[in-house]
């Protein structure tokens, strides 16, 4: 995703999709918070913030690290 995003943040089109972002209050205020009532809330949610007229900006930096489910089982739980 990383390369994909960098290439469409020239366009103001980068999608929200998953964790590590970071928003300004005042967008999620001005968009009434994340979206909710859809499978996609995170991808909703970006596509809220851009029709109000707010610039997305891609960092192409680790900010953080995790794990995650090595098997769908453990995806499962």
């Amino acid at each position: 995703m990383r390369l994909i995003e960098e290439a469409k943040d020239r366009f103001n089109a980068t999608m929200y999709i998953g964790s590590n972002a970071l928003f300004r209050r005042q967008t999620l205020e001005e968009i009434g918070g994340f979206a909710t009532g859809v499978i996609t809330e995170d991808m909703a949610t970006g596509m809220l913030i851009q029709a109000n007229g707010w610039e997305t900006v891609f960092v192409n930096k680790v900010l953080a690290v995790g794990l995650v489910p090595e098997t769908y089982r453990n995806l499962l739980k």
